[in-house]
Parts: structure tokens; C-alpha cells; sequence
């Protein structure tokens, strides 16, 4: 899973027919527990693109302000369908609910 930045974010929405985004940072432990998970689904999922962003890095949170994404909790989902938010989840995520939500 490729990290990107907030400009990268942007673009990869933008261009993605279907993508997933996680929200993280690195003193998550949810998001170290997630992301082995989350790299096996994006070995087995070849039509949906997944990229992590370091909301402290990119000053996601919602007290931040932003208005795109208002990350309240790490980890934070986003699944974008041809640049349209379509399914958001928050924390620690079992692999039958990824599934579901990957289809």
C-alpha cells in the first residue's frame, strides 16, 4: 500500500474508479493491527486501489478544519467509486466486514 500525501490524496480520488483510503498515523495501534489485513485484500482485490495518508503528517483531523475528509478517529476508512465517497468506517476492522464492503 502506497503512502501519499495530501496533494497525492487528491489526485488518486480524482482518478481512481474505485479506491480505499486509509486515514492512519504511526502511534495507531488499531492501524498497525489493520494493516496486514488491508495488504492481503489489496492482493486479492486487483479492481479496487488502496493508498494509506498520516493524518498528523497531513493535518486531517477534523479539528484541522478540513473540509474533504473530517477524520474524527484513526483508523478511518474511505471508499471512493470514480471520485464519490460510497462507504466510510472507522477502527478496527474484521476481515468479513472488509470483505462486505470490498464485495
Amino acid at each position: 500500500m502506497n503512502k501519499v500525501n495530501l496533494e497525492e490524496l487528491s489526485k488518486f480520488i480524482e482518478n481512481s474508479e474505485r479506491g480505499l483510503v486509509m486515514f492512519s498515523t504511526e502511534w495507531c495501534g488499531e492501524c498497525k493491527m489493520n494493516f496486514p489485513l488491508i495488504e492481503k485484500f489489496e492482493a486479492e482485490h486487483s479492481n479496487t486501489k488502496f493508498v494509506k495518508i498520516d493524518v498528523d503528517e497531513a493535518k486531517l483531523w477534523q479539528e484541522d478544519n478540513n473540509e474533504n475528509y473530517k477524520v474524527k478517529s484513526v483508523p478511518t476508512y474511505h471508499l471512493y467509486e470514480n471520485g464519490q465517497l460510497v462507504n466510510e468506517f472507522e477502527g478496527f476492522i474484521n476481515p468479513q466486514k472488509l470483505k462486505e464492503i470490498l464485495g
